[in-house]
């Protein structure tokens, strides 16, 4: 209770396994789970996508989940909406634990945050916005952009073993400002 803290669970890859955030009782939001494929890499720098905008943020905590077997320093990095560098976030995470920081100094004018690690690592944000209770969790969006669309992968019938993901239509009208549309696929 009133704690962050890094669970470790095994299961068949059959289940899906969803974790929740609960305030007096009451589901207030979901939160990460993440398996291997999700962690990156010592050394990457890995931008968290969903960040409410700047002036809407009421509260930002960055941390990282360190899933190796030794202490990793991290840093969070803030910028801007013109893309200039507001503040570097040194932490520590101890080995198989996760951390958080508050990143409140800033506020109104974070507009991107990115976070790195010298051990395997899962990047994540815990934002609340003005006048909101659900809290939003930013999770790392790898080197394309945050998901804008998503699709679930489907079984193929008479298809052993084979899935299809299909959007139909126009999903992304590029602009100078929004040049591409990211989808992914659920699988």
């Amino acid at each position: 209770a009133e704690k962050a803290g890094l669970i470790e669970i095994e299961a068949n890859s059959a289940f899906d396994v969803s974790a929740w955030l609960t305030r007096g009782g009451a589901i207030v939001g979901e939160v990460p789970a993440f398996g291997e494929i999700e962690t990156y890499q010592a050394g990457v720098d890995v931008q968290l996508g969903d960040l409410p905008r700047p002036r809407a943020m009421a509260s930002l905590l960055v941390g990282a989940a360190n899933v190796s077997e030794q202490t990793a320093s991290c840093q969070a990095t803030l910028f801007d909406r013109a893309g200039r560098q507001l503040a570097e976030i040194p932490f520590e995470v101890a080995a198989k634990s996760v951390t958080r920081e508050s990143a409140a100094k800033w506020m109104g004018r974070i507009d991107s945050v990115r976070v790195t690690c010298d051990q395997s690592f899962y990047p994540f944000g815990f934002a609340t916005e003005q006048g909101g209770l659900t809290p939003v969790f930013a999770k790392g969006i790898g080197p394309n952009g945050p998901c804008q669309y998503f699709l679930m992968l489907t079984k193929v019938p008479g298809g052993i073993g084979s899935y299809a993901a299909s959007q139909e239509g126009l999903f992304h009208d590029a602009t100078k400002a929004k040049p591409k549309g990211i989808i992914c696929i659920k699988a």
